[in-house]
């Protein structure tokens, strides 16, 4: 079995010690690029066997097991998730894991699957001393039903904005005159309380009135709001209208756009950054893998041209139209 207690700093003094760790020549030897070839007969002496290289060979990985890191997905997204790598130290896919990372999920087979089995052009880059994995995938890897959906849900919250005015006048008859407006409401489990009030106070009355209570949530599903209670309706026809009811309305945040309906399309020959700007705007960062992409969700185009850059020598149309 492996030995992994103090792995680590026995690697570094089989480096960095009298007797060289690694072999030039070996090195030099047709091989991919980034693979070591450490001296076995240097990490025998330091009481490790050749399992140590072969786990190595590619550079700094997981150990085998469950590891809780975060994961950052072309440059763009962030999510934390507990994950699992095999024998190799690879990233181990799951169902569960390609819809937390807003892909699209395809069957996968017993065992350890990769990333690189379902989607070859993926580039994944672990980093255990921060407990981070970079995954870089093409655009059209994303499922467009879960992408964007980076909302939260739950929790407890309790507001209350308000106005208050006051005016005394003071002669023969000395007079004065209050008013408040109040905004308070509460949220509970996606849950929207809202109650808009108001407070008049004078020399020969006082009167508090509720102006409107509403209760709504969003249902994501539908991507529309669900309101009830003292209402304003929505819409281009009748919008405005108080009524006491309930109305179900489609909620602009949720739904999609962006889409270009001409691809952004290019060729890049290392993983690289691209950016969409539009009138000295930025509109749109990601991160592609190598070789020919194409981007055509992007938010906030209002018509001509578009300015498309990346951070590495490429080939492809320099903009796109809408």
């Amino acid at each position: 079995m492996m030995r992994y207690s103090s792995l680590v700093i026995g690697i570094l003094i089989a480096l960095s010690g009298t007797k060289t760790a690694w072999s030039n020549e070996t090195i030099a030897a047709n091989k991919p690029a980034g693979v070591v070839d450490f001296d076995l007969d240097s990490l025998k002496s330091l009481g490790y066997g050749s399992e140590v290289a072969d786990f190595f060979k590619n550079g700094n990985q997981f150990y085998p097991g469950q590891h809780d890191v975060v994961i950052n997905v072309n440059g763009v997204g962030s999510y934390a998730a507990t994950v699992t790598t095999g024998d190799h130290g690879q990233l181990c896919v799951t169902p569960e894991l390609l819809k937390q990372l807003r892909l699209k999920t395809v069957p996968l087979e017993p065992g350890c699957t990769t990333l690189n089995d379902i989607l070859p052009a993926a580039k994944v880059t672990p980093h255990p001393s921060r407990f981070a994995i970079d995954v870089v995938v093409p655009e059209d890897a994303f499922d467009d039903q879960l992408r964007g959906s980076n909302l939260t849900s739950g929790g407890f919250a309790l507001m209350n904005n308000y106005r208050i005015y006051g005016m005394r006048m003071q002669n023969r008859d000395s007079q004065q005159f209050y008013q408040g407006q109040f905004e308070t409401g509460m949220n509970l489990r996606n849950w929207v309380l809202r109650n808009n009030s108001s407070f008049t106070s004078g020399k020969d009355s006082t009167k508090y009135e509720f102006n409107e209570t509403t209760l709504g949530r969003a249902i994501e599903p539908l991507k529309s709001i669900l309101q009830m209670g003292q209402i304003n309706t929505q819409g281009a026809q009748f919008g405005g209208t108080p009524l006491n009811g309930l109305q179900l309305y489609s909620d602009s945040s949720l739904q999609e756009s962006g889409r270009l309906l001409v691809p952004v399309t290019g060729l890049t020959e290392t993983p690289a950054t691209v950016e969409i700007s539009q009138n000295g705007r930025l509109l749109y960062r990601t991160l592609v893998p190598a070789g020919p992409f194409q981007l055509d969700r992007v938010n906030g185009v209002i018509g001509g041209s578009l300015w498309m850059s990346a951070s590495c020598r490429m080939t492809g149309e320099p903009s796109a139209s809408r």
